[in-house]
């Protein structure tokens, strides 16, 4: 465990499926769903689409094994959310949420909110944990 983060693959698994699933529930019948995990850079995880209104939801989850609310999110998945978001306010019908899921592996004290792109950034503290190196030649100018 690194600053309360799962470092054990299975449980990291576990944890992950669990909220998909949660969120999947949450939604229900009214939707038609597609599942965007394996697509890389989509920014989010499922799309429901409104079966009435066809508005869509784009929702990337974040899942923990404990109340601690904390997660990764990649610099994708923010820039789509902001993007999305423009989206949604200029009147289109895609709606961007990050789904945290707490104590996902626990019904008892599991709990789900949903957060746009603007709720995320004030909500939560975004620090860079890496960097990626490449030589400046290569710096179109």
């Amino acid at each position: 465990n690194t600053n309360g983060f799962p470092v054990d693959p299975v449980l990291r698994e576990k944890v992950e499926k669990a909220a998909i699933k949660v969120v999947k529930a949450d939604y229900g019948k009214g939707y038609k769903f597609k599942d965007f995990q394996k697509t890389m850079g989509a920014g989010y995880d499922l799309q429901f689409t409104d079966k009435e209104t066809s508005e869509v939801w784009c929702i990337e989850v974040k899942g923990t094994a404990g109340s601690r609310e904390a997660f990764f999110i990649t610099r994708s998945e923010v820039r789509v959310g902001r993007a999305i978001l423009e989206e949604e306010r200029e009147g289109g019908s895609r709606r961007w949420r990050l789904a945290l899921v707490t104590n996902a592996l626990d019904p008892a004290k599991r709990e789900l909110v949903y957060f746009d792109a603007e709720q995320l950034e004030v909500r939560f503290e975004l620090q860079c944990l890496q960097w990626q190196a490449f030589p400046k030649s290569e710096i179109e100018e």
